[in-house]
């Protein structure tokens, strides 16, 4: 009896227990299903979102009036594009999803017209589609035309050719990402036009060319040709005006010829160097071309001056005071200290203005102060940083395995340009170029190498990205390196020669591993800055393998300064020499005992 009492009870609680369970599993039902229709949201398929409580978020109400294409973790649009897409079309559009899935966080998936099924609220629609809305806009199209335009519940891309193809989806990428990540919109009269550049086929046709065309980044391509003349050269320039652009700048030099162009929405910027008989043609969306001629700003009352940025060990980074009060940073260095403003408030008062802030290439001993002043101070309205400068090229060609070792650079790439967006989103980046001068009123900067100039063979060593230039203020010529090496130094001396001629070259390198004897035989400069710190530099300014080097540094420079050991060395111009190369080569040799 009591068995079967005991029986019934456990069957009644078994029971009991069940209905627990059910009930557990119907509360979760409705978030599993609302997963699932994320999901399918991701993939393309039509999803219907839950019923918004009338309780709801004002702003989390989607907005009608707009053209939606992202909305609370979920795309409420299809991303379509034609069945008879080229393999180089849909490269690019799947570029572009890729892009706007790393600022939203969700991926993009494309469906061909032919697969689309179900009804959506808003198609982004590329290419040739049978859409009418497609046909329409496309007959509007002149050569190298491109257009995106909201038609009702279309956003509709078109396209003349692959450079229109690239010019287009970068601007509706930037509309995009104007709105919220959460809530992404255009408005229902969004319009966008495009116009291409000449093709790169329309190069002048050369008996045995080996051409190439490169990504450069950010928009940004470059066609290379070898075994050119330079009256192929000009005619090309010549195809170039003709084709509506207008002529910014032409320049000779070293028998060198540079000629920058500047069209509606893009440049093209072109040089021809005379040693290897080599075209590099550049072509860039407007808003990053460097601006040659600079505003003028104020009465030149400052007394000039180059002052280094204390580091804590080889870290390089240097300021230029113009005589406008205006001034100039290259590099930075090392996080940590604020380095770079403290050393901006050092040196001047009340409202600074940075001129331009040069980043020579994409290593933490030489960016990472830029890194620490955007997050600190790219909001401060006391200090006007007017343009960013740089060339890194795509971030994928900072990314080697070579015989330097490891460098994945490619990231820090992404990284100076994430942080500029998000913390001075209303400073320009913009892509210097071998060849062009910045003029600042009566001081200029020069630019003599950038990665450009190694394409198209690939990076040996992270050092040889570095973008070098020439100061000219104060009446002297400031020579700054970065860490010019091994591939880079001879390219920088066939390029210019008796052109590199400075009052102060800075050494590359830290002053470890300095580059080619040619470049300091070219400059010779009489005045030698050393970014690193002497306990590293001492061995290699006495050491055997590399006195050739030095022996030609010293042969020019009568004075010496080391421009690390954790403090700042500024130097007022013009300098006149103090002859203390003696003294310093002494120090040197006594710390080798």
């Amino acid at each position: 009896m009591i068995k079967n009492v005991f029986l019934i009870s456990l069957l009644i609680a078994l029971l009991m227990l069940s209905s627990i369970l059910l009930v557990g599993c119907n509360n979760v039902e409705e978030p599993a299903e609302t997963q699932k229709s994320t999901e399918a949201a991701a993939t393309g398929a039509p999803t219907q979102k839950p019923t918004e409580p009338e309780t709801e978020n004002e702003e989390k109400k989607m907005d009608e009036s707009k053209f939606n294409v992202f909305f609370d973790q979920e795309y409420v649009c299809a991303f379509v594009i034609s069945d008879n897409a080229t393999g180089a079309e849909t490269a690019m559009i799947k570029n572009f999803g890729t892009a706007l899935a790393g600022y939203i966080g969700k991926r993009v998936t494309l469906v061909k017209e032919s697969e689309l099924e179900g009804e959506y609220k808003y198609y982004v629609v590329f290419g040739n589609t049978s859409m009418q809305e497609s046909k329409d806009a496309a007959a509007l199209l002149g050569e190298r035309e491109a257009l995106a335009k909201v038609v009702g519940n279309k956003l509709v891309v078109v396209y003349q050719n692959d450079s229109a193809t690239k010019g287009i989806l970068n601007l509706v990428l930037e509309a995009m990402k104007k709105s919220k990540p959460l809530y992404v919109s255009l408005a229902q009269n969004y319009t966008e036009e495009f116009k291409a550049l000449p093709e790169i086929s329309a190069l002048p046709k050369y008996p045995s060319p080996t051409r190439a065309e490169m990504d450069c980044g950010e928009g940004s391509y470059m066609t290379y040709v070898e075994d050119a003349t330079l009256s192929a050269y000009e005619a090309y320039c010549a195809q170039i005006e003709a084709a509506e652009f207008k002529m910014l700048s032409y320049r000779v030099e070293n028998d060198n010829v540079f000629v920058c162009f500047e069209g509606a929405n893009d440049y093209i910027y072109t040089y021809y160097s005379a040693h290897n008989k080599q075209i590099r043609i550049i072509v860039g969306p407007i808003e990053t071309l460097v601006r040659e001629d600079n505003h003028s700003y104020e009465s030149e009352k400052y007394t000039p001056c180059i002052s280094s940025i204390a580091q804590p060990n080889q870290g390089e980074g240097f300021i230029i005071r113009l005589p406008d009060g205006r001034f100039i940073v290259f590099d930075g260095g090392y996080n940590g200290e604020d380095r770079v403003y403290k050393a901006l408030r050092n040196l001047g008062e009340g409202k600074i203005v940075v001129a331009a802030w040069f980043i020579s290439h994409p290593h933490g001993d030489h960016f990472s102060a830029f890194i620490d002043y955007a997050k600190a101070h790219g909001s401060d309205k006391s200090i006007t940083v007017e343009q960013i400068i740089v060339n890194f090229s795509a971030p994928e060609r900072h990314t080697i395995n070579g015989s330097a070792g490891e460098d994945n650079s490619g990231e820090s790439v992404k990284q100076i340009y994430e942080t500029a967006g998000l913390y001075m989103p209303d400073v320009p980046v913009r892509n210097a170029h071998t060849g062009q001068i910045m003029n600042f009123d009566s001081s200029s900067v020069e630019i003599l190498y950038t990665i450009e100039d190694l394409m198209p063979k690939g990076l040996p060593n992270g050092n040889d990205a570095s973008m070098v230039i020439r100061v000219n203020t104060g009446g002297q010529s400031i020579l700054l390196l970065a860490d010019t090496c091994y591939a880079s130094g001879p390219i920088l001396c066939n390029l210019w020669g008796d052109h590199l001629k400075s009052d102060m070259v800075q050494v590359a390198h830290h002053g470890m591993y300095p580059a080619n004897k040619e470049i300091y035989e070219y400059a010779k400069a009489e005045i030698v800055l050393i970014p690193g710190q002497t306990s590293g530099v001492k061995d290699f300014v006495v050491n055997s393998s590399w006195k050739p080097v030095y022996d030609v540094i010293f042969k020019y420079g009568k004075d010496i300064y080391i421009c690390s050991d954790n403090k700042s060395v500024t130097l007022e111009l013009p300098l006149t020499p103090a002859n203390n190369k003696d003294e310093v080569l002494a120090y040197f040799a006594s710390l080798r005992k």
